[in-house]
């Protein structure tokens, strides 16, 4: 199992998939094909769980310190060099969502001989989290996919920032 320690996504027009690019640090890297059906799940969880660990109680001011926080964690994001894949791609079919301390940690899972394995895992605090999640929206708005697994606070946040990914 690859522990990442880079990614970069993209969306494929022609497969209608999302595809991250992942590299650990030997340089060993890997394409993960994320379906639309796929990534709702994860995106769902995801916000939940980043709603669960700030809400107040208060459905109103819950909103506006997720966007606060989002809009913070997206102007905070800074650039790197792309993962270059080469060679093995596989595609998912579940990702586990784990807790851990000041973040999350996702395991991403194919089929292999049968049954479901571990291909590639990454730990992201929440701030990155926040930010590949911006990117993700903002691939799900290029494929010109539904945006129901969103939440609000995620796509008014999203507004004012540029569209590069």
């Amino acid at each position: 199992m690859i522990n990442i320690e880079a990614l970069t996504q993209g969306y494929d027009a022609t497969e209608d998939r999302i595809h991250i690019d992942v590299r650990d640090k030997a340089g060993a890297s890997l394409r993960l094909w994320l379906t639309r059906r796929l990534s709702d799940v994860v995106i769902r969880g995801l916000c939940d769980s980043l709603e669960r660990s700030r809400g107040r109680g208060d459905s109103n001011f819950d909103q506006f310190l997720q966007t606060v926080d989002q809009r913070a964690a997206q102007a905070g994001r800074k650039g790197g060099e792309p993962v270059r894949w080469q060679g093995e791609a596989v595609l998912l079919i579940s990702v586990d969502l784990t807790r851990v301390e000041n973040g999350r940690r996702l395991t991403f899972k194919t089929r292999l001989a049968g049954q479901q394995q571990g291909v590639a895992t990454v730990a992201l605090d929440e701030q990155r989290l926040r930010q590949w999640l911006s990117i993700v929206y903002r691939l799900y708005r290029t494929a010109g996919w539904p945006e129901d697994a969103w939440p609000d606070w995620l796509k008014t946040a999203s507004k004012t920032m540029p569209m590069d990914t």
